[in-house]
């Protein structure tokens, strides 16, 4: 892979000559600039990759009498520091590929420097099964 192009302005000097010279000198860095913009996006870079963050999966379970028998939910996470927080960014009814859920899910989390607990989860259906896709942060 190329070096970074460190070009940052162009000089009176760089356009002596003929036009089709000047244009050279003016284009050649903004062709630069695209070129080294697009292999650093275009490298099907992950969301571990390109921020500090991981993706989780967690299968809860909720009981009939739920929400008011709620068993909290301890995961490891794999980041380098204690995580900020978590957002939901899929929710699966095992039961019942099909459910659509009316009611807003919303998860409360806390996190330690390796360990983290999905405190509640709101929304969800009494004697239910589900995945949660969570992105850890």
């Amino acid at each position: 892979m190329s070096e970074v192009s460190t070009t940052q302005r162009i000089t009176q000097e760089e356009l002596q000559g003929t036009a089709e010279e000047q244009i050279s000198a003016l284009i050649r860095p903004l062709n630069l600039f695209f070129e080294d913009t697009n292999r650093a996006l275009d490298r099907d870079l992950t969301v571990q990759q390109n921020m500090d963050a991981s993706i989780l999966t967690v299968r809860i379970q909720t009981d009939a009498a739920y929400p008011g028998n709620w068993v909290e939910v301890k995961f490891q996470h794999r980041m380098k520091r204690r995580p900020s927080g978590a957002l939901m960014i899929n929710i699966q009814d095992n039961n019942n590929f099909d459910t659509v859920f009316i009611s807003p899910i919303t998860i409360q989390t806390s996190f330690d420097s390796s360990q983290g607990t999905l405190k509640f989860v709101t929304g969800l259906i009494p004697s239910g099964d589900f995945t949660l896709t969570l992105l850890i942060l």
